[in-house]
């Protein structure tokens, strides 16, 4: 769809000079003697629907990115944790894809993954060799001495990769 900004760039007047006739006439003036010519009007109407279709999309990937409870700064801080003192990078990689640990930016939650308690409960209480899916064990809080408090904030970053977060 084309979008013009005036009259004359989508139509000159029959009587513009030097140009061939269209056989259209200009739109009503307004009261103000302003036109808008009606696929002007359409494409402001387009592009603001557009417009407001990306906020609610980013208000929805917000929503999907924080789970209940949660706030930026605990995924800001689950981040830092993930990267460094809780070791999930060992096997997950700095950004979550994995390196011998399953990629937990992709969507795909290997284990039963009902809620943001179950993936906090997941973190804190690891996966032995007979629960895992693949094999591999995780252990509790990723080998690491991390809180409690700090295996919420590395999940809070987890469920915040992954596009499987549920909308609320």
């Amino acid at each position: 769809m084309e979008c013009y900004t005036s009259y004359a760039e989508r139509a000159p007047h029959v009587d513009t000079p030097g140009l061939r006739s269209t056989g259209m006439s200009p739109p009503p003036k307004r009261e103000d003697g302003l036109t808008m010519p009606r696929r002007q009007l359409r494409c402001f109407t387009v592009a603001m629907l557009l417009s407001l279709l990306g906020v609610s999309h980013a208000l929805a990937q917000e929503t999907r990115s924080l789970p209940p409870g949660t706030t930026p700064e605990m995924v800001s801080q689950g981040k830092k944790l993930f990267q460094g003192q809780a070791l999930c990078f060992a096997c997950h990689g700095a950004d979550g894809k994995g390196v011998t640990g399953p990629d937990l930016t992709d969507g795909v939650w290997l284990h039963a993954i009902e809620d943001f308690e179950a993936l906090v409960k997941l973190i804190t209480t690891g996966i032995n060799s007979g629960k895992s899916v693949t094999g591999q064990v995780m252990p509790a809080k990723g080998g690491s001495a991390i809180s409690v408090a700090e295996a919420r904030a590395v999940a809070a970053y987890v469920w915040s990769l992954s596009s499987k977060a549920p909308l609320e």
